[in-house]
């Protein structure tokens, strides 16, 4: 499975995510909190699929999945570590490539593809190639990369009033 995420400026809308036909498939919204940032992911009829919880500064952060009918996993970001920028909890999957480039894959314990994720530069500059080979997780790789991808939005600094 191929998805292509857009951003999209909508009101609290994050990302559209896009079948490789076009079809809308998800769309990733935002509700940001006094601490930290909360995604929730929907189908293209706007039922409820996943929720992320996203807590942190840009130099680390740590995301908390939620998926209808699934134990949850968290992913923890640390752009700074050349070792391991991007490590998931309650799965077996590691991290492969460059964060920052946001070209990356994970693999489970097997050395099996789990997911790529690349840029594809779009109309809006943020634009991002996520390739899914089985489709069995095609859910939690597109929740991944939401977490990742949102990265430039955790904890923006808020406006202070006057």
């Amino acid at each position: 499975m191929k998805f292509y995420f857009r951003r999209d400026s909508g009101d609290n809308m994050a990302y559209c995510v896009y079948e490789e036909s076009g079809k809308p498939a998800f769309l990733i919204k935002t509700n940001g909190q006094q601490l930290g940032l909360r995604l929730i992911i929907t189908t293209s009829n706007e039922i409820p699929v996943a929720r992320l919880r996203i807590l942190g500064m840009r130099e680390l952060y740590h995301c908390g999945i939620s998926i209808e009918g699934q134990t949850g996993m968290q992913v923890v970001l640390n752009p700074v570590s050349r070792q391991h920028p991007v490590r998931i909890r309650g799965r077996d999957w590691r991290f492969r490539g460059n964060l920052i480039d946001r070209s990356f894959d994970f693999v489970d314990s097997r050395a099996s593809l789990i997911m790529t994720h690349s840029s594809a530069y779009g109309v809006s500059g943020n634009d991002y190639v996520l390739v899914v080979p089985d489709e069995r997780h095609a859910l939690e790789s597109v929740c991944i990369a939401a977490a990742v991808d949102c990265q430039e939005q955790i904890l923006q600094p808020a406006p202070l009033p006057v």
